[in-house]
């Protein structure tokens, strides 16, 4: 994901051209799936382009001989990687078909989760500068950092959500419960009738 996003941010300066295209050739369409294909087009994400070299080189606004050469050369390192099969790498990705037909996305880096935030502990409680919790304050999901260092694992913002969330209501609970303030009784009389509820559900 970080070499992509450089990768794509390095074409320019301005983020109006910070695009790259994904292509796929009729057999990786097969593999993607017809139906979810059908759909993505459905909704413009992706554009189905029924010629060959010349009609995609038409519609991505490129020079066709330089398009042929990069296809060609793509293709070249998979198959030079191919275990017997032309069309198969090690890696199970394959060749692109340059008679098409083509299905063409457009593809940039955009925010969509923030590595940084609130450091917590591992009972979700927030720390100050000094790495000391502060009192009575518990967080989870993307509103805290440091779980994932620089980068993460796709898929494991739910997962953290899920699991800290737990914690941290565990935690919110058990605070208000432990508690001597008194503006804190009527939660404290919620948590109980509700532990209460859940303890006869149980049995």
């Amino acid at each position: 994901r970080d070499e992509v996003t450089e990768a794509i941010m390095g074409l320019s300066l301005s983020p109006k051209f910070q695009v790259a295209n994904v292509l796929l050739d009729d057999e990786a369409c097969e593999r993607f799936g017809r139906d979810s294909m059908n759909f993505y087009i459905g909704k413009n994400f992706f554009k189905k382009v029924e010629g060959g070299i010349e009609e995609l080189a038409l519609t991505l606004n490129v020079d066709p001989a330089g398009l042929h050469y990069t296809i060609e050369e793509f293709n070249s390192l998979f198959v030079n990687r191919s275990k017997g099969d032309a069309k198969e790498s090690e890696g199970g990705r394959f060749s692109v078909n340059p008679d098409g037909p083509f299905y063409l996305a457009k593809v940039a880096p955009t925010l969509h989760y923030t590595m940084g935030g609130l450091a917590f502990d591992e009972n979700a409680r927030v720390l100050n500068k000094n790495g000391v919790p502060i009192l009575g304050l518990f967080a989870a999901g993307e509103v805290t950092g440091g779980l994932h260092r620089k980068n993460r694992l796709a898929g494991n913002s739910l997962l953290e959500c899920v699991v800290f969330g737990r914690i941290a209501g565990k935690s919110a609970a058990e605070f208000v419960l432990k508690s001597n303030n008194f503006m804190l009784n009527p939660v404290k009389k919620l948590l109980s009738a509700v532990a209460g509820l859940c303890t006869i559900y149980y049995l």
